[in-house]
């Protein structure tokens, strides 16, 4: 409805040219048209898990302005789009979905004073990055809970790291060894959700265990093919603290998710991914390496399980390196075994058991006889 009482020309005018904004074209979404699900397909039969090598988009240079595909819309914009789905959270976005094909996190480019990282402190390309100061290389992650030689954006002492990606800025220089950083000042840019990080885990994954010999003794020179498919997560999360899982009044940072699945040749034979026939190995009595287990299997990420600063993936509750579930493994921009590939070995004394070269694979599955 118009006004009883308008304003005077001239004051409308006056109005009209405070209120009027810049006129100012809308900046396009950093669409990334590669970022189409490919199941990881690796025809070698070694898919690592949505690694797709031929991925075009592997330099992750992505520089156009989008809004966040999720969260609260009070958030600031997001100023790069590092995941398939991401909100703002104050100065750092989360990465609610990873992309499909790698990188599965996209980052900015890095220069000759500034790179972009994530634990276990590893460049997009596989460097590692090793932090110096005037003492020499600090150790990151350490096991010193004072350490004021540890940059201050790590937030230390806590496990932050395990989801984080970092923008580090200082001197850089090349070394045999990986990218030495001097005087660094660390931000954090990226959080991580643990659905993406233990999302890593799903699929089928292919390995060897040690030949059983007895009650707590293998052969580990004769290796027995498995096939195992980690197809759900746990209903319970797996709080993780901030950094002393055994005070009580340490405060739970965050959490990991169980990832479930089967034992695929438990008790059939299995197409594996080179086209073998893996035996069942129930088939294989009493040197079956899987004697007493089910067909059931899991994989789970710990913290502080032998000493403060410690990081295991834990496979059937035995030890190995976490490193296919960190940051570092998701920012990678070409498959490479350190973050692909896995191993572990059970508690107590050893006794020769061995999970060996377990990586996950797309192809295989039919039914065979040995």
């Amino acid at each position: 409805m118009l006004s009883r009482n308008p304003l005077p020309l001239h004051a409308l005018i006056l109005v009209s040219a405070i209120l009027a904004p810049a006129c100012k074209p809308e900046e396009g979404t950093a669409t990334d048209t590669d970022a189409t699900d490919t199941d990881g397909t690796d025809t070698d039969g070694t898919d690592s898990g949505a690694t797709d090598s031929t991925a075009s988009d592997s330099t992750a240079t992505d520089t156009g302005t989008t809004q966040p595909t999720t969260g609260d819309t009070d958030d600031p914009p997001v100023e790069f789009q590092y995941c398939a789905e991401q909100h703002a959270d104050g100065d750092v976005i989360v990465c609610d979905r990873a992309f499909d094909t790698m990188p599965r996190v996209h980052l900015p480019p890095d220069d000759d004073t500034t790179v972009f990282a994530g634990h276990p402190l590893a460049l997009r390309d596989g460097r590692k990055v090793i932090l110096v100061d005037e003492q020499g290389d600090l150790a990151f992650p350490g096991y010193q809970a004072e350490d004021p030689r540890v940059p201050e954006g790590f937030a230390w002492p806590s496990y932050e790291f395990i989801e984080h990606v970092y923008r580090i800025s200082g001197t850089i220089t090349t070394r045999a060894d990986g990218v030495a950083i001097a005087d660094a000042e660390v931000t954090p840019v990226l959080r991580l959700a643990p659905e993406v990080l233990d999302g890593q885990l799903l699929g089928i994954w292919e390995g060897t265990l040690s030949k059983r010999i007895d009650d707590g003794h293998y052969d580990e020179t004769v290796r027995v093919p498995i096939r195992v498919n980690f197809d759900r997560f746990s209903d319970e999360h797996h709080d993780l603290h901030r950094w002393n899982p055994y005070d009580d009044a340490d405060p739970i940072l965050t959490y990991s998710l169980p990832v479930l699945g089967t034992m695929v040749n438990a008790s059939q034979p299995i197409t594996l991914s080179d086209g073998t026939c893996a035996p069942a190995l129930t088939s294989l009595g009493e040197g079956n390496p899987w004697f007493g287990l089910g067909d059931e299997a899991d994989l789970l990420r710990e913290l502080a399980m032998h000493t403060l600063g410690d990081t295991q993936l834990l496979f059937m509750g035995w030890m190995g390196p976490m490193d296919p579930a960190t940051p570092a493994a998701l920012i990678q921009d070409e498959v490479r075994d350190v973050y692909t590939r896995f191993s572990a070995y059970p508690h107590g004394t050893p006794n020769g058991q061995h999970l060996d070269d377990f990586v996950r694979v797309s192809a295989g599955g039919e039914a065979c006889t040995p």
